[in-house]
């Protein structure tokens, strides 16, 4: 992952974290793990392996990118629970955006 894309992904990551936990993402384990992954998938229908979300949430809390390599489309998802929108999201070409547009807005956020 090159840098921008990282930075972005911390911020999308500690979004995610606080809308559900309200407060600061942590190392992340088990128990939270799995409550995380439950709450997206019964928000958007598309499920993210608990495993993927305690890799991804450490990775940014520790700020090392090559420890993980996410599916633009699993970042679509993330970014699409964000929105608060309370219908089911299918996984296409048209939703990944949503992390392109994510990405390009805290990029130049950053700027």
């Amino acid at each position: 992952m090159n840098p921008n894309d990282f930075k972005a992904f911390c911020c999308l990551m500690q979004e995610v974290h606080y809308k559900v936990f309200g407060e600061a993402p942590e190392n992340m384990n088990f128990a939270r793990a799995r409550a995380l992954s439950s709450t997206i998938f019964e928000t958007t229908g598309c499920w993210i392996s608990y495993k993927s979300l305690m890799h991804f949430t450490n990775a940014a809390c520790s700020g090392i990118a090559t420890a993980i390599n996410p599916r633009d489309s699993t970042l679509a998802i993330l970014v699409f629970f964000l929105q608060d929108k309370n219908w089911q999201v299918s996984v296409s070409d048209t939703n990944v955006l949503l992390w392109y547009k994510y990405r390009f807005e805290k990029i130049q956020e950053n700027a």
